[in-house]
């Protein structure tokens, strides 16, 4: 964990990813996660009163401006607070903070999310051999046009003659070369 504002980190539960890149948000964090600054400046959970220490300037937990023992030390607390938590109540603090985070799925989960549900980003198509099938689609949408798989992927030789033929080869050629098995087709 180089950048804790930047990483996938554990809660009680399973994982969440909070994305604070823009100038500031480190703070923004810092406060989700109960670490306001006291007055002399330094997160009331560290003392209060370690300014001098380069782990409680909130916009630098940069764990890689520290000697590996302190980083060590540093992400050790930073786990031990995110532990504190489940997946949506860090959720839930991050976005009231502004700061943009999502929970991270196993593959299983992602079939069910609703957003990846709405944005058509696991679309099922039917496979010639195996039936339905769920496949990866794109995450990318355009008002004019088509984007992500609509069909499925071939079977082994499917479109070996249309393709064969668009190459400029006639039908006894394609037949030559599938019966001596250069090339194959159902």
């Amino acid at each position: 964990m180089d950048v804790p504002h930047q990483a996938v980190v554990g809660a009680s539960d399973v994982a969440v990813a909070p994305e604070a890149l823009e100038v500031g948000a480190p703070v923004d964090v810092a406060a989700a996660a109960g670490l306001e600054q006291a007055v002399d400046g330094a997160p009331a959970h560290l003392g209060g009163e370690r300014d001098d220490d380069p782990r409680v300037e909130i916009d630098e937990w940069d764990s890689t401006s520290l000697d590996p023992d302190d980083a060590t030390k540093l992400n050790a607390e930073i786990d031990a607070i995110f532990q504190t938590r489940t997946t949506e109540e860090w959720c839930t603090a991050f976005e009231a903070q502004g700061v943009p985070c999502g929970p991270v799925r196993i593959t299983e989960e992602l079939y069910e999310d609703p957003h990846v549900r709405a944005q058509d980003l696991i679309p099922e198509l039917d496979h010639p051999l195996v039936g339905p099938i769920r496949v990866a689609g794109s995450p990318i949408h355009m008002s004019k046009a088509e984007t992500g798989a609509k069909v499925a992927s071939p079977t082994l030789g499917q479109h070996t003659r249309e393709v064969l033929t668009e190459l400029g080869y006639s039908d006894g050629e394609i037949a030559a070369l599938l019966e001596s098995k250069v090339a194959r087709a159902p």
